[in-house]
């Protein structure tokens, strides 16, 4: 299976909308069955656009973004985890940098000669290396760049794209290597034991030489 196709977190909310939104527009044929399994989803999943992890992982896969949500509400409870994720990634990135625990000396101070001479400091200040992806408002401007960018298609790879724009976007990659490699799914890894089971067992090793597959 390619990476493409594999069954991300990121996949659990488009899939369950858009299999939603195809049982309760459509009609003829049959109604009741087609009202029955729009039931049963609602009652297993319920509102999967709640779940703030489910939300922030859409929001970072390129394919998907910000489509699966209808209202501009849904949009911004989908942005502001995304927000919190790409701080927390931030300030993880900052505590295990060898630079961050050193403690920044202060500019030597001048006389003083002008009551603008802070204006004029503060304006010609050159900004530490870092500093602006610390702020609110860089995180909200990396964020929407991220989002204004047109969506890419469901056949193409999100960690090759984001392995090609995580230097444009360094905040939201460090969420996406996170979250876009955990399956939404263990039915892979439970197939593979059940077939271990059957290969290597109490009566595999018990069998006559002669019966063994060599």
């Amino acid at each position: 299976m390619s990476a493409a196709s594999y069954p991300t977190m990121s996949m659990v909310i488009p899939v369950l909308d858009g299999l939603k939104h195809l049982l309760s527009s459509t009609s003829g044929g049959l109604d009741v069955l087609r009202d029955v399994l729009l039931r049963l989803l609602n009652d297993k999943f319920g509102d999967v656009k709640d779940d703030v992890e489910l939300c922030v992982a859409t929001v970072i896969d390129p394919r998907f973004k910000l489509l699966p949500f209808d209202t501009p509400y849904q949009r911004d409870c989908a942005l502001a985890p995304t927000k919190v994720a790409m701080t927390g990634e931030i300030c993880r990135t900052a505590e295990s940098s060898p630079s961050s625990s050193r403690t920044p000396s202060k500019p030597a101070a001048g006389p003083v000669s002008s009551i603008w001479d802070k204006l004029q400091a503060a304006a010609t200040a050159v900004p530490t290396e870092g500093a602006a992806l610390t702020s609110d408002e860089a995180i909200t401007v990396e964020l929407n760049n991220y989002v204004a960018m047109p969506c890419i298609t469901q056949q193409e790879c999100p960690l090759r794209w984001w392995g090609e724009q995580r230097g444009h976007f360094p905040a939201i990659a460090r969420v996406a290597q996170q979250l876009l490699a955990v399956p939404a799914t263990s039915v892979a890894s439970e197939r593979l034991f059940s077939k271990a089971g059957d290969v290597i067992s109490k009566n595999a090793t018990r069998l006559h030489r002669e019966r063994r597959i060599c």
